[in-house]
């Protein structure tokens, strides 16, 4: 039952440095991404602050 819902265990890591350094190289940073990444991480602070005083 575990590896159902784990397969990534028996299969071993996720993905390998040069597949992922592709992806490294090729970043694109805009005002759009940077605003919408600070919005996620206000809004995921807020509901942690929620969830605590609570």
């Amino acid at each position: 039952m575990f590896l159902t819902f784990f397969p990534v265990v028996i299969s071993g890591p996720l993905i390998r440095y040069d597949k992922f350094k592709i992806f490294i190289d090729k970043k694109d940073i805009n005002t759009d991404g940077i605003s919408n990444g600070l919005r996620r991480f206000i809004i995921g602070l807020a509901k942690k602050l929620l969830l605590r005083i609570n």
